[in-house]
């Protein structure tokens, strides 16, 4: 897995990558010049670590996460801060940032210059402006002072956080190749004899979405599963329109490349044949009453249903069927593979304020590779919130587990975290080895940067809210809605950001060319 793979597969990368730092400027420092700010806010604070450390004194640190914050908090991390202070003499206090908060209140807190250690970063638009403007500290110099968390991490996550240069973050190895799956009801699947090995397209799809609401409108189907074979939400197939081969999909406005051509062409991926064909095929589905009317609109969707499109990794039907209250079974549409986006889906960057970069770095260390300091910080205290099942599982306790539930996802590896029964002792071994087959994106790595054309994707982007819906839930037939859904756009500039984006492709592709 080290070594850069080959393509093998076309898989659906397009990120819908959160804006809320979007005209984060917060000085003038130029792109260049914050990146050698955050080197130099790195070297300054080497003397004042070593001091630090040299003095035996136990260093504190503080670490923003997302989501809310659990009840239990306090009582884990005394028990953590136990632990790490014995290892490592470095202690943390942990803020969580609510769902509907984190990306407002992380934003004001870059700019505003508040204080923190390690923060909780997803996505490249998120990752790439504080950087920019030399909020981040520049951590490559650094990775020599943990070379078990630096041989652990795949080359792979390395390059999808390389920023002009420069790592501003520690990415979290875990399902970070995107694998894409068709997820079904097992109890559906049985009872209508689904092939569901052998459909892995929307091609393949079509018959079998017709056979189960034939079953659901005569009234044989198992009334669980809903009125409709396929629900969706206003965000299309698995969030995503139905975008299978193509990479760089930014901010929302369905610009991107080719992962199979890997020619560098910035395209209009809606216009693209294939992708038309499976839009056409979602709104004969619209049309003949397989996907529910309401789907432009619908924020939610049933927890139990007959067919779902999932970003996922070997094991995990386990969590679903768990979710769905029903067994679930799945097969691999897509997948897997590295890009930006994936690999950016978790990351853990400090600050190039913080006193503590070396510390900083040994506790995240401690977090992603030692697996007692692992299932703490995931699940909580032994005894109280889980349960050592002595087989390589653990058990949650099920009045106790709600009062510490972070997400994992956001923390550290999975690959040293105890899997939660009914999984199997090997769950991450499967996903491990799964990921270690990984292709990359030829753009493995591209960040875009938006702020030569912020005007113009802001307002691409709020076009796109407004006729996308529509769109990528087949409410509206793509030949006469994308070609006015790019014409809105062109008159907001979209051309204008589509020139930006293949002017900084054609750069990033000529530096790769040169290494």
């Amino acid at each position: 897995m080290k070594n850069k793979a080959k393509i093998l597969a076309a898989i659906l990368a397009a990120a819908s990558v959160s804006m809320s730092l979007a005209g984060c400027s917060g000085d003038d420092t130029t792109s260049s010049d914050a990146a050698s700010t955050g080197s130099e806010t790195s070297t300054e604070s080497t003397a004042e670590e070593s001091s630090a450390a040299a003095s035996g004194e136990t260093v504190n640190l503080s670490w923003i996460q997302i989501g809310p914050q659990p009840n239990d908090l306090q009582m884990v991390t005394d028990a953590m801060n136990e632990y790490s202070k014995e290892k490592i003499n470095v202690t943390c206090d942990y803020t969580y940032l609510d769902w509907g908060i984190y990306g407002d209140r992380m934003k004001a807190m870059i700019q505003g210059g508040e204080y923190f250690d390690i923060m909780f970063l997803n996505g490249s638009t998120v990752y790439t402006q504080p950087a920019e403007t030399g909020r981040l500290a520049a951590l490559e110099d650094y990775l020599d002072e943990v070379p078990d968390l630096k041989e652990f991490t795949p080359d792979s996550l390395w390059e999808g956080v390389t920023y002009k240069g420069h790592i501003y973050a520690i990415p979290t190895y875990k399902d970070s190749s995107c694998t894409n799956y068709w997820c079904w009801d097992k109890p559906t699947v049985d009872a209508l004899s689904i092939p569901y090995e052998e459909i892995n397209s929307f091609a393949t799809l079509d018959p079998w979405l017709y056979t189960v609401q034939d079953a659901i409108n005569n009234g044989t189907a198992d009334s669980a599963i809903g009125q409709y074979a396929l629900y969706l939400t206003n965000t299309g197939l698995n969030g995503y329109a139905p975008v299978d081969t193509y990479d760089l999909n930014v901010d929302n406005v369905f610009l991107g490349a080719n992962i199979e051509k890997a020619d560098g062409q910035i395209i209009r991926i809606l216009e693209q044949p294939d992708v038309m064909e499976n839009l056409k095929l979602l709104h004969k589905w619209y049309n003949d009453g397989i996907i529910n009317p309401d789907a432009s609109t619908a924020t939610a969707a049933p927890t139990a249903k007959t067919v779902f499109f999932a970003q996922a990794y070997p094991g995990a039907e386990a969590g679903y069927s768990l979710s769905a209250g029903r067994e679930v079974v799945m097969n691999v549409g897509e997948g897997p593979m590295y890009t930006t986006w994936t690999v950016q889906g978790s990351l853990n960057a400090i600050s190039s304020s913080s006193e503590h970069i070396v510390e900083s770095l040994k506790y995240l260390e401690l977090c992603n590779l030692d697996s007692t300091m692992r299932n703490m910080l995931a699940y909580g205290v032994e005894g109280t919130h889980w349960t050592d099942n002595g087989d390589g599982t653990i058990t949650r306790d099920e009045v106790k587990q709600s009062d510490y539930g972070p997400a994992t996802y956001s923390q550290a590896t999975f690959f040293t975290m105890s899997p939660i029964t009914p999984n199997t002792a090997d769950q991450w071994t499967q996903v491990q080895d799964w990921v270690e087959g990984s292709a990359e994106s030829p753009y493995l790595g591209f960040m875009f940067d938006s702020a030569p054309v912020a005007t113009e994707l802001a307002a691409c982007q709020a076009l796109n809210a407004q006729y996308a819906p529509e769109i990528i839930t087949g409410a509206r037939d793509p030949e006469t809605a994308v070609p006015e859904y790019y014409a809105a756009m062109d008159a907001a500039g979209l051309q204008t950001v589509q020139d930006e984006m293949q002017r900084q492709l054609e750069e990033f592709m000529a530096s790769k060319t040169a290494e």
